[in-house]
């Protein structure tokens, strides 16, 4: 009888300190972080960015929203003292006072002019320019 409690005692022991021991949860990343890509080169080659981040635009007939640095902004609000001045489908632009600043959703997109045969379609067929004959 006095082992058998022993044992219970030692069994009740084992599990009390597994109750109370450290649980390892697996790490997560925040689903709200820009993308690698979305962050500037010049800013990941110093190791962190600073100040405000375009993460998205929403524009749509009479709606123009954007995400910066996880803020939700509109025309004409204000966003850390700067006023939100235009926002376009790939960029914001903030004023403060004479000081004006560009945000943009793909900052080390370069746009460049193609040379060649004029095309407009989007499915890599040509399409021809209609003059007078």
């Amino acid at each position: 009888m006095v082992k058998s409690m022993m044992n219970i005692r030692v069994i009740f022991a084992i599990g009390a300190l597994t109750m109370v021991m450290p649980v390892s949860a697996e790490v997560l990343t925040d689903p709200t972080r820009p993308p690698t890509a979305m962050i500037p080169a010049s800013a990941m080659a110093a190791g962190t960015f600073s100040g405000p981040v375009l993460q998205s635009v929403l524009v749509s007939q009479g709606r123009k929203i954007a995400i910066i640095s996880g803020k939700e902004v509109k025309v004409n609000d204000k966003y850390n003292g700067a006023r939100v001045v235009r926002i376009t489908d790939t960029e914001v632009v903030l004023r403060n006072g004479r000081q004006v600043q560009v945000l943009k959703l793909f900052p080390d997109v370069k746009k460049q002019m193609v040379q060649g045969e004029a095309s407009s379609a989007t499915d890599g067929r040509s399409v021809k320019k209609r003059g007078k004959e």
